[in-house]
């Protein structure tokens, strides 16, 4: 008889996920939202607990953390050696296609693989286990993924349920595959106008020699024009394409080798400030108010702007029960998010980017976010570019920009304007 399950455990904050997921796998996952006096201790605890005896796969709630080694190939390399003595290349590259990923990233250092090839990594890493794992604990394995590559998802499952492998998922409220469901709220929102300049940009990585050789790369966006574009808008494509690159390009954050891109708005500012999906890393260790006033320690004005829009922000969310609890020394992901948008908002960009902004938030909290910031965004004359694969966000945007992929190094750029609902 088949003793396998398939249980779908659903949380409405990212804190509650990861309880879950240390409760089910014994393991040490660190909140970097709570600071360091949670990590220590968490840590600590870890430390000193009696640990499980039990052999698993699994995906950590965010896919980087359950990738310890530096490369794709090292990954495969080491989930495989308990059932094939001695892995070849091809083994490794069998592994990689299937999953939709190029063999040319088997030697790409895992800190630079997008959201969606980590994810894929972790289902290849999940397929090599597969023989001799006793069950597959899954934190949002849907997340990052574009809807095209949902059938890795459902492959990677049919493979452990056919082994009679139990499978644990774990997710937020609201997720876009495992817990869909549609958003009654009317996201009114009058579109703001600026301007977009796409000359051509390219970005080149040099190659990595240490500790294991990876090619230099190039990534040219074949696109000559300039916009007017209608916020709040999306930045859109499949997973890899270079949805994040543009996004630092445009932020300044990635430095452009030849070509030009650049924003400006109807009143005059040029300057673009992003939000990166894992931005929240960077807080470690510091309450929301903490982090603005270091920011603005030799601007008091911008501080006290800052302070303001995250008030406003958060005040949003007062139903929470974490944010009850404490003022603005509450350690969350929802509230660090929250200051990071307003630090930047405070800075009066002509654009401010949210990169994948649902990520550790419920369906509800994450659409209920964008759209006050949008709001918040617009009153100041800013406009607010969401960058994402993800359904949800085409509800909230005026326009578009789609990103596809002609070659391994050319991206082409579509623009589409729409009407606004």
């Amino acid at each position: 008889m088949n003793s396998a399950t398939y249980n779908i455990y659903t949380f409405d904050t990212f804190e509650k996920l990861v309880d879950r997921f240390v409760a089910s796998t014994g393991l040490y996952f660190p909140k970097l939202s709570e600071g360091k006096d949670s990590f220590f201790k968490g840590f600590y605890n870890w430390l000193s607990a009696e640990k499980k005896n039990s052999n698993f796969a699994l995906i950590a709630p965010e896919p980087s953390q359950a990738l310890s080694l530096p490369n794709p190939a090292q990954v495969l390399y080491s989930a495989l050696k308990p059932v094939i003595n001695s892995p070849s290349e091809d083994c490794i590259f069998e592994y990689l296609y299937k999953y939709g990923l190029d063999p040319s990233i088997s030697t790409q250092p895992i800190t630079t693989l997008s959201g969606g090839e980590m994810l894929l990594l972790n289902y290849a890493k999940a397929e090599a286990q597969a023989d001799y794992a006793e069950r597959f604990i899954a934190s949002n394995p849907i997340f990052w993924l574009n809807s095209s590559r949902y059938h890795y998802w459902l492959n990677l499952k049919e493979l452990y349920s056919s082994k009679q492998k139990s499978i644990d998922v774990i997710v937020l409220n609201g997720d876009t595959y495992f817990d869909n469901t549609d958003s009654e709220n009317d996201f009114n929102i009058k579109p703001l106008e600026f301007k977009l300049s796409i000359q051509e940009p390219k970005v080149c990585f040099p190659e990595i020699r240490f500790p294991i050789y990876h090619a230099a790369r190039a990534i040219s966006y074949k696109c000559h024009k300039e916009i007017i574009v209608k916020s709040p808008f999306l930045i859109t494509g499949d997973n890899g394409v270079g949805k994040s690159i543009f996004s630092g390009m445009l932020s300044s954050i990635v430095d452009i080798n030849s070509g030009n891109l650049s924003v400006e708005a109807i009143n005059g500012a040029a300057s673009c400030r992003l939000v990166f999906q894992e931005a929240v890393s960077q807080c470690f260790a510091l309450t929301p108010e903490i982090l603005i006033s270091g920011v603005f320690c030799a601007d008091y004005e911008k501080k006290l702007l800052a302070q303001n829009f995250f008030q406003r922000l958060i005040s949003e969310f007062n139903n929470h029960e974490e944010l009850q609890m404490s003022d603005n020394n509450i350690y969350t992901l929802l509230s660090l998010k929250i200051a990071l948008i307003a630090e930047r908002l405070a800075d009066k960009p002509a654009l401010l980017l949210l990169d994948e902004p649902g990520w550790g938030l419920s369906c509800k909290d994450a659409q209920l976010l964008v759209y006050k910031v949008a709001l918040l965004a617009h009153e100041l004359g800013i406009a607010l570019g969401i960058v994402s694969h993800q359904p949800t966000w085409h509800k909230f945007a005026a326009s578009k920009l789609t990103l596809k992929r002609l070659s391994q190094n050319e991206v082409d750029i579509e623009y589409e304007s729409f009407k606004f609902f």
